[in-house]
């Protein structure tokens, strides 16, 4: 872990002005100082879901002043997770509920009318909770899960336009990779989405994550809907004049060169970006790195988080995904045609060094949630049961073996990668040293003190900055 030392009065001034749960509740583990200072701001900040606890609770926030004003930041789950609809195979073009549908109806009145009325919301996070494992394999094949989830996106939406410049912060967190912003499939009507991003514009926001998932847990009822996925410029590209912190991350699978894909390709530029935070993402040229170098006015903190160099790209001979990576050398090898990438961390390091003088956090590691043996690029924990809420898996600074990574790409259009070759064909760049010595030189530089040797709660851990696996 990088540790930055500030005074006491100055953690206690930063703390008061987030309204993050995630993040209060993590401080609040660090010593008593921070758990009083941190539970108090936790009374600042809304809990909405369909337990009838949370729907009597938020009633009570809204219809009284005081607590309505001091609201400063809401936490919704959507929904919780036996509160779903799936179509009933016995009837076919119904739709049954595994629990009571009047809560439904109660957080979607107090989501679309009630909400807009915290008048000082600042953080609003939205977390898309899962389908239920236990509806069954009929069940669940047959879960019209589409359906509702594009009309919460849908309804989150006439949520956010009511706010009116007002929110500063906007997590969406396990969001189904197939969830797309209203109106931005190709049968929509384009005065919806022209709507739905002016909406995004006029919130003005500084902070904006994107925490899509997999598959594995949003299992999509329609195969062919995965080609349907909004790239993240979607999502950035109305908010970018304003925004200053961005997080992109994916659970259960790998973004490619997430800059390249969306209406303003790589060329979009976010002009007061000061950190950025990726996970899961992959590089297939140098095209992600020049746009970090590309913010070197304004960037002061960068973070990697399971992110890899794809040093092999294996596709069928016919599948043209290889020519949009602008891999420099291509190969046509044992019934596959294969991208290589010759990038090397070590290089963007000593780039990163030079190109950004404004750089003074840097975080290179992991935070996946690894079984004995598991290197990558497949982790079973994430393919299935998707992230824990309310809870942030510890991040381990170091040089982890699946940051270069040899990957199967079967999608021809989708900027997303899924799958593990069935075979390697091309050996690991062998990098580990001149990995070592640039990470520690732009951390020298950067002046940050990393604790070289690590352990967590799970199989990962670090020796002098360089990540293990427990077999």
């Amino acid at each position: 872990m990088v540790v930055a030392w500030l005074p006491v009065e100055l953690w206690i001034k930063i703390i008061k002005n987030i309204f993050d749960p995630s993040s209060l509740l993590a401080f609040r583990l660090v010593n008593h100082a921070w758990d009083d200072i941190a539970s108090k701001q936790l009374k600042h900040v809304a809990y909405l879901s369909v337990e009838p606890g949370s729907l009597d609770d938020t009633e009570k926030r809204v219809s009284n002043r005081k607590t309505r004003l001091s609201t400063k930041g809401i936490v919704v789950c959507l929904p919780n997770s036996d509160h779903f609809y799936f179509r009933d195979p016995c009837q076919p073009g119904t739709l049954s509920s595994s629990s009571n549908s009047e809560h439904q109806e109660r957080l979607r009145r107090l989501l679309l009318d009630e909400l807009p009325r915290f008048e000082n919301l600042i953080h609003m996070a939205v977390h898309f909770r899962p389908p239920p494992k236990a509806l069954g394999p009929h069940q669940a094949s047959a879960f019209s899960q589409e359906h509702w989830i594009y009309h919460m996106v849908e309804d989150l939406f006439s949520t956010l336009s009511q706010f009116y410049k007002g929110l500063d912060e906007l997590f969406l967190e396990c969001l189904p990779v197939h969830a797309m912003i209203p109106g931005s499939s190709p049968d929509s009507h384009p005065q919806q989405y022209a709507e739905a991003l002016e909406f995004l514009q006029d919130l003005n926001l500084k902070s904006l994550k994107l925490a899509w998932v997999g598959p594995g847990v949003w299992p999509p009822s329609n195969a062919p809907i995965w080609k349907t996925y909004g790239p993240a410029n979607l999502w950035i590209s109305p908010v970018k004049d304003t925004l200053r912190h961005l997080s992109i991350s994916s659970w259960g699978f790998y973004i490619v060169e997430w800059t390249r894909f969306g209406p303003d390709g790589p060329d979009f530029h976010i002009p007061n970006l000061e950190s950025l935070e990726l996970r899961a993402c992959t590089f297939t040229s140098d095209v992600g790195f020049k746009w970090i170098l590309a913010h070197k006015s304004t960037l002061y903190s960068l973070k990697f988080d399971d992110c890899a160099i794809l040093h092999c790209l294996q596709t069928s001979p016919d599948n043209p995904f290889i020519s949009q990576t602008l891999a420099k050398k291509v190969e046509i090898k044992h019934g596959l045609k294969m991208g290589l990438c010759q990038l090397r961390w070590q290089e963007w390091f000593h780039k990163f060094r030079a190109g950004l003088p404004n750089l003074t956090n840097f975080q290179f590691g992991s935070s996946r949630i690894r079984e004995p043996g598991e290197e990558g690029p497949v982790f079973e924990s994430e393919r299935v049961k998707g992230p824990r809420f309310g809870q942030k898996a510890k991040f381990l600074l170091g040089l982890f073996p699946d940051r270069y990574l040899e990957m199967k790409q079967n999608l021809e259009e989708a900027p997303w990668i899924l799958d593990p070759p069935a075979e390697t064909h091309k050996k690991r760049p062998q990098c580990d040293k001149a990995d070592l010595v640039a990470l520690r030189l732009l951390l020298k530089y950067t002046k940050q003190h990393a604790d070289e040797n690590s352990t967590s709660d799970h199989a990962g851990y670090v020796e002098n900055l360089l990540g293990r696996v427990k077999p």
